[in-house]
């Protein structure tokens, strides 16, 4: 189940871009403001610029290797965003944002330990940060500590009423527990205050499906396909939820969906590789099953499933 980190972008002081502009260089005030407002490789070139110029020190400098460092991270090269953060608190070790985005990089990296080091220190530094004890209890999720991570997005919403973030983690570590209702009930909240989280209708849909109520789960999987079409899980979750209500039809057409954004899902192939078992198409059902199982040779179900249709 996929967890949402919150970053922070942050902004070049004033007193600086007035004295950038009374000074030409290669990099200007818009540099700053594109660092800060653009993406993609928009944005890595102008704060590469405004980094490269010499015109910005401390604090300032900082920022611009953060702001860097977050676009790498959203282009998901986390090695270079983990270098920029580096960078950004050897300049200013008491930059609250950059432990915390790095916190985010070493979280999305598995390396569970390292972010927790880093979610600490931006705690101690800002006991107020609701985003740190959101990455925390992240951390501490994917660890097993589930009454940790509880207090963390307690702590994280205590801060933060308004923090959507928290509470649909806070959902997925509640679903985590087994605890269903309450994970529905966090799911709510989190759509009420940012109705545009397709994550959040997907896990909503997972908590349902867990509940054996297909037809919301349904319901919750279409709004989250509606907001992000190119989310290959909550396909895969839409067959799963079609194959459980015996609509292998439309169970087989969301796992093809899932499977034309991401080809490389052992567990899409097997869930389709059931469906068309149950259909009837062996040959097709074999091929699925051979897929998963060369994707994941640990599948031991696919093998199962293999030798019971003499394929093995």
């Amino acid at each position: 189940m996929r967890r949402q980190d919150r970053a922070e972008f942050l902004w070049i002081t004033f007193a600086a871009l007035v004295a950038l502009a009374a000074a030409p260089t290669v990099a200007t005030a818009d540099d700053t403001e594109t660092c800060a407002r653009q993406s993609g490789e928009v944005a890595i070139a102008a704060c590469s610029r405004a980094i490269g110029s010499g015109r910005y020190k401390e604090n300032n400098l900082a920022t611009l290797y953060n702001n860097r460092g977050l676009e790498y991270y959203n282009n998901r090269e986390l090695d270079r965003a983990i270098v920029d953060y580096d960078q950004a608190i050897r300049i200013d070790p008491k930059f609250v944002p950059a432990y915390n985005n790095r916190g985010n990089a070493w979280f999305d990296n598995a390396d569970l330990d390292r972010a927790l080091a880093d979610y600490n220190e931006a705690i101690r530094l800002d006991p107020k940060y609701a985003y740190a004890y959101n990455g925390r209890g992240n951390t501490w999720s994917d660890k097993g500590d589930f009454d940790r991570a509880l207090a963390d997005y307690n702590e994280a919403i205590r801060l933060d009423p308004k923090y959507a973030h928290a509470y649909s983690n806070r959902g997925i570590t509640w679903k985590d527990k087994g605890e269903f209702d309450d994970a529905i009930a966090d799911y709510n909240e989190a759509i009420r205050l940012d109705p545009n989280d397709a994550l959040a209708y997907n896990n909503r849909g997972w908590a349902y499906y867990n509940k054996r109520d297909l037809d919301r789960a349904i319901a919750d999987y279409i709004e989250a396909i509606g907001l992000d079409p190119k989310c290959a899980l909550t396909f895969k979750n839409l067959g799963d939820a079609y194959q459980e209500k015996g609509d292998l039809g439309r169970a087989i057409a969301g796992y093809n969906e899932a499977l034309r954004i991401n080809p490389k899902q052992a567990p899409t192939y097997f869930n389709r590789g059931s469906a068309y078992r149950r259909k009837g198409m062996t040959q097709e059902a074999i091929a699925d099953y051979r897929k998963a199982l060369e994707l994941d040779p640990t599948l031991a179900q696919a093998r199962d499933r293999l030798r019971e249709l003499g394929a093995l």
